[in-house]
């Protein structure tokens, strides 16, 4: 007897936090769409962080680093272009 089993295959479609509602709805049907597909067990959408002025994240920070400037709930801002136009 084979007591292998077989590995859960799970897909992660990771979108901007600034990206349009369209798209993120589109991203969404796409994702249960790819979970009726046979062979994958899970679909998970991750929306990510992303300011939106320069489009940097927490794992793309901007260069020589910076942080989340703003309150949740308002549009994502990192410390860089709160400080004002970039030069």
């Amino acid at each position: 007897m084979n007591d292998r089993t077989t590995p859960t295959v799970t897909v992660t479609i990771q979108v901007p936090s600034n990206a349009p509602e369209d798209v993120i709805s589109r991203v969404t049907a796409l994702g249960t769409e790819l979970g009726a597909q046979g062979g994958i067990d899970q679909v998970l959408l991750d929306l990510v962080r992303t300011c939106h002025v320069c489009g940097c994240t927490d794992e793309r920070a901007c260069f020589g680093g910076c942080w989340w400037a703003n309150d949740e709930g308002a549009a994502d801002l990192c410390s860089s272009c709160a400080d004002g136009p970039r030069q």
